[in-house]
């Protein structure tokens, strides 16, 4: 899985998922892009990368190191220590992310593939089993 971020301001992160399974069996898949924020429950708030495939964002930290010197009393030393590394190495804008990957198990049933898709992927599978090595394609 890939994240890019295409913007970060006040505490929001613009990214989008690239995902290479979803690319590889769905040529139209288009990565999801969202903003998330400190307040966004990534429980909840998650997205579909894939049948099988669920995630959830959780932002961490987001420093805008400019204004370091405007919250210093607020911060942890340690923490006004790593953000003063990060202004000096001439970084402006940092952000930690986790991604939490919810097994396909834990699908909601109102996100569960329709009857229709089940059918399908089975009918794929089937003709990869029939025309797979030493079968012939009969």
């Amino acid at each position: 899985m890939e994240i890019k971020v295409s913007d970060m301001a006040d505490g929001m992160l613009d990214i989008s998922l690239e995902y290479r399974k979803s690319k590889a069996t769905d040529p139209g898949f288009k990565a999801p892009s969202f903003i998330t924020t400190f307040y966004d429950l990534p429980y909840i708030d998650n997205t579909v990368l894939d049948k099988d495939m669920r995630v959830g964002v959780v932002l961490s930290k987001c420093v805008n190191t400019s204004e370091l010197d405007r919250f210093r009393n607020w911060l942890d030393p340690k923490l006004t220590r790593d953000y003063e590394e990060l202004r000096d190495s001439g970084i402006t804008q940092y952000a930690e992310i986790r991604i939490i990957r919810f097994p396909a198990e834990y699908i909601g049933n109102r996100d569960r593939p329709y009857l229709q898709d089940i059918i399908h992927s089975l009918v794929e599978e089937q003709k990869g089993q029939s025309t797979g090595p030493g079968r012939g394609g009969h």
